[in-house]
């Protein structure tokens, strides 16, 4: 079993539950995977990273970003295949945290779509799937 869409204290006043907590349960769930898709930020990875690796459970690091565009914001999720993949949602990541590109308003981290195309090469699997994708 794989959950590919998993938040932890660290996607800010959305989830409730700790990194240590969320593998704790992933294991007793059965899991052999487990995407962490913090909303705009990876600040969890390298805990969920070392707990998972732990658990005997394969860890996908990723991201739910923020895309903004005319009509407003939307979000869109970002699985790293490897470490390249990892690297790119790094520089994702910071681009989508500079001033121009933070949303005060929201507050939250913002990136255009054709930003993100330029900033990735192939080694993401890219979803959608919340009610604003």
């Amino acid at each position: 079993m794989i959950y590919l869409k998993n938040r932890t204290t660290f996607s800010l006043r959305k989830s409730t539950i700790r990194p240590s907590e969320l593998i704790s349960q992933a294991k007793a769930y059965g899991c052999t995977s487990l995407a962490v898709t913090e909303l705009g930020n990876t600040f969890s990875v390298v805990k969920i990273y070392k707990e998972a690796i732990k658990a005997k459970i394969k860890p996908i690091i990723g991201c739910d970003l923020y895309i903004s565009s005319d009509t407003g914001l939307s979000n869109l999720t970002v699985l790293c295949k490897n470490l390249k993949g990892w690297k790119d949602l790094l520089a994702v990541i910071s681009h989508s945290n500079s001033k121009e590109n933070f949303n005060t308003e929201k507050e939250v981290p913002t990136i255009k779509l054709h930003n993100l195309a330029n900033l990735c090469s192939q080694n993401f699997i890219v979803y959608s799937g919340c009610i604003n994708s």
